[in-house]
């Protein structure tokens, strides 16, 4: 595997480090739940295929053991006390 560098902080990940995938998927909502199931999702992609919109989009960004941790503690970067004040904690971290 080549050398590659973390999305978030630059850091060379050289051959044979730890690394990390992270996966986004982000396609629209249709009744404002934010969670589908995969053939829910499915045929609501092909709806709105129909309409001309880009309904789906993948990224993936590659993390350093550090970055992932802050990732995982604070996916939007939101700052620490954000989690406290959330009030639907399900919704955003599952």
């Amino acid at each position: 595997m080549a050398d590659q560098y973390c999305d978030r902080c630059g850091e060379l990940l050289t051959d044979g480090s730890v690394r990390y995938a992270v996966h986004v998927h982000i396609f629209p909502e249709h009744d404002g739940s934010g969670m589908y199931e995969q053939a829910d999702a499915d045929g609501y992609l092909e709806e709105l295929e129909e309409i001309d919109e880009e309904p789906f989009q993948e990224i993936t960004f590659v993390l350093c053991q550090k970055c992932k941790q802050r990732f995982a503690h604070d996916p939007l970067n939101r700052g620490a006390g954000m989690r406290g004040r959330h009030r639907n904690l399900a919704r955003v971290f599952h």
